[in-house]
């Protein structure tokens, strides 16, 4: 069975490992809001966190489908 996923949580960190924020987007609304609640979303990370370390995709229970890692090089 094809779980719907439903979150996505995004991580992000600096160039030197030492700040991390995480960031959780609801595709319901976004779909609704037409992409805008991403966008804002997205526009509150913090400008020194340039990195997009992971992408999480979750399911409406928070069940992890995917998850990729995107951004470590170390």
């Amino acid at each position: 069975m094809k779980k719907k996923i439903r979150y996505i949580e995004e991580i992000y960190t600096d160039k030197y490992r030492t700040l991390y924020q995480a960031i959780q987007i609801d595709i319901d609304y976004d779909k609704k809001s037409k992409g805008l609640h991403s966008k804002s979303v997205r526009a509150m990370v913090n400008p020194n966190l340039s990195i997009l370390l992971k992408r999480r995709y979750l399911t409406d229970i928070y069940e992890l489908v995917k998850e990729e890692i995107i951004g470590d090089d170390k």
